[in-house]
């Protein structure tokens, strides 16, 4: 997000989505593992409108999306966790 002001007073705020590769891959690793889900919950807990946390995409927070991040990780992780 980025503030600017316009000469006629106005402050103009934007907006940049951030999309995350693969999805879930809250820790910017590259894998998906226990540390992304850790990093889902905390950023729920700071901000549970924050567009992030809807991991799983019905347009809210739920726990939902940590057991749906859960099973992600589980189905991806070499040799289970």
């Amino acid at each position: 997000m980025s503030l600017q002001g316009d000469p006629k007073k106005r402050s103009l705020v934007s907006f940049t989505a951030r999309t995350l590769e693969p999805p879930g891959d809250y820790d910017g690793s590259g894998n998906l593992d226990l540390e992304d889900l850790i990093r889902l919950l905390r950023l729920a807990l700071e901000d549970s409108a924050q567009p992030l946390a809807d991991f799983n995409g019905d347009g809210r927070y739920s726990i939902t999306d940590a057991v749906a991040l859960l099973i992600r990780i589980r189905s991806t992780a070499p040799g289970g966790i």
